[in-house]
């Protein structure tokens, strides 16, 4: 998560650290959070999210601010059927979601948003969905 108030003191290059990051083969999700910019700012970090395939939002407040940086910590999914319809809708590290036994597509909905195919869930028993990480 890179917070900014819109004004540059590190005399760094954001989009040159993604891209150096990337060239490294350190995959990640990026999303930009900016504090109360006014418009000229705000198109700069627009720019900067398209142009790294980041997520951008501008927030006004603390309130808007916390729920921002949960979101981003913790993406929505959403378990989508054999038939393509969308079934269940969550968000990672939240509360689990009740299925029938199937085997289903899990999208996680973030900067980089991921697909996990052929999610089989057995019957009767607890399926976790663990992706990433060591």
């Amino acid at each position: 998560i890179l917070i900014t108030d819109g004004v540059e003191s590190c005399q760094g290059d954001p989009a040159a650290a993604v891209a150096g990051l990337r060239a490294a083969g350190i995959e990640f999700d990026l999303a930009i959070v900016s504090l109360a910019l006014e418009a000229d700012a705000l198109a700069v970090f627009q720019t900067l999210a398209d142009s790294v395939g980041a997520s951008y939002v501008d927030v006004t407040s603390f309130e808007e601010l916390k729920a921002t940086i949960d979101e981003a910590l913790n993406p929505a999914f959403e378990v989508v059927d054999a038939a393509g319809n969308v079934v269940a809708r969550g968000r990672v590290g939240g509360e689990g979601v009740s299925l029938p036994m199937g085997t289903y597509t899990v999208r996680v909905l973030g900067a980089g948003p991921e697909e996990h195919t052929g999610v089989r869930v057995p019957g009767d028993t607890l399926v976790t969905l663990s992706v990433g990480g060591n």
